[in-house]
């Protein structure tokens, strides 16, 4: 539903399935849905990771996943907003744990931050891989017209 378009690698979303794409993967970023986390084989010598963890309000993640569903003529679930909710939190505690347990080291991003504070954020981002980023062009990609679904509290 992005009019910019999607820049994800069509194998992660089959993760559970296949992870032998992963050691190509060494020293680029791929974009991962939390359930899938906890496919990812033990870290090893070929295989290290770093997540980092983008959280937005529930509420807009709830009207966003709406929104592209309905311009797709489609249907969700059928489960309560409420419902829904408690999911997200479940799974993200859960997918926390899971890093931890992994020692896989997690870095946490709040949404409303990376759009307020773009440089800021992508200048955490960058310490957190190793400075070996570029924070300026990282934060010029931050596109706040893309912001679409807004919790009214939050903006």
């Amino acid at each position: 539903d992005n009019p910019k378009g999607y820049f994800e690698f069509i194998k992660a979303r089959k993760l559970r399935q296949d992870d032998s794409w992963l050691t190509d993967a060494h020293g680029k970023t791929v974009k991962i849905v939390t359930q899938l986390l906890h496919h990812l084989p033990s870290q090893s010598e070929d295989l290290k990771y770093h997540v980092i963890m983008m959280h937005r309000d529930d509420d807009e993640v709830l009207a966003s996943q709406a929104r592209m569903l309905e311009n797709r003529q489609r249907q969700g679930g059928r489960l309560p907003d409420k419902v829904l909710k408690e999911a997200f939190r479940k799974q993200a505690a859960r997918t926390k744990l899971f890093l931890a347990t992994r020692k896989i080291p997690l870095l946490a991003i709040k949404y409303q931050d990376c759009l307020a504070e773009p440089l800021a954020t992508a200048r955490l981002v960058n310490e957190f891989l190793g400075q070996s980023l570029e924070p300026e062009m990282m934060a010029a990609a931050v596109d706040k017209q893309l912001y679409r679904q807004k919790n009214s509290l939050l903006s």
